[in-house]
């Protein structure tokens, strides 16, 4: 929605300011074309759940400090307007993981001469699951449970040397030297899968910050 900006970039926030510049549609065809296309750098919301000194933003924020973002790289698939009723833009976006919907419309906004928040937010899909293919608890069986390693092999892998396994089995810093591919940590960005040289799922990678134990039942 534009003519409104937020704290959280949402809803839900405090009014930050108001405006009655609101863009037309060409307009803003025309900035998604020329600012939100492709790989771009994006500054996350104030409220988010992203580790600041091992606190969240968010908690941050809500206890008035100042939180100190910076901005990173994520990518554009696709953005399409599906209707604009001004000031009611409706959009379908395909992202890469890490993506803040949030910071796409306070962006666009303010590319716009604008402000902009979002009013309104459903994800549809995520990987290879879709919302129209989704189930119902009440409904759901066992038989429908898909492994873990198949629910989530859209994620990126990142292969271990085989010498290099039983020392983070043990607990040990991940190095670049470990993987069988150059400069894997610091090209790291959302969630990546941690794979024995077998293949096999080892645990999974956020951030170059922690590893998640890959749960074993």
């Amino acid at each position: 929605t534009f003519g409104r900006s937020t704290d959280t970039d949402d809803l839900t926030g405090t009014t930050l300011q108001t405006t009655t510049r609101i863009p037309e549609k060409e307009a803003i065809e025309e900035a998604i074309q020329s600012h939100f296309t492709g790989a771009i750098s994006q500054l996350p919301p104030q409220y988010s759940a992203l580790k600041i000194d091992g606190q969240r933003a968010y908690a941050l924020a809500r206890q008035g400090e100042k939180v100190e973002l910076k901005t990173r790289p994520v990518t554009i698939f696709d953005y399409q307007i599906l209707d604009y009723a001004p000031t009611a833009l409706k959009v379908s976006v395909t992202v890469s993981s890490g993506t803040y919907i949030r910071s796409l419309a306070r962006d666009l906004g303010t590319v716009l001469s604008s402000l902009a928040h979002v009013s309104a937010l459903c994800r549809t899909a995520i990987g290879s699951f879709s919302l129209t293919d989704a189930h119902e608890l009440k409904t759901f069986t066992p038989q429908e449970i898909i492994p873990l390693d198949e629910a989530i092999n859209f994620l990126p892998s990142h292969t271990l040397k085989k010498d290099c396994l039983s020392l983070v089995q043990n607990g040990h810093p991940l190095k670049d030297s470990f993987f069988t591919e150059p400069e894997t940590l610091k090209n790291l960005v959302g969630y990546s899968l941690l794979r024995e040289p077998s293949g096999k799922l080892l645990s999974i990678l956020e951030n170059q910050t922690y590893i998640i134990p890959h749960y074993q039942p």
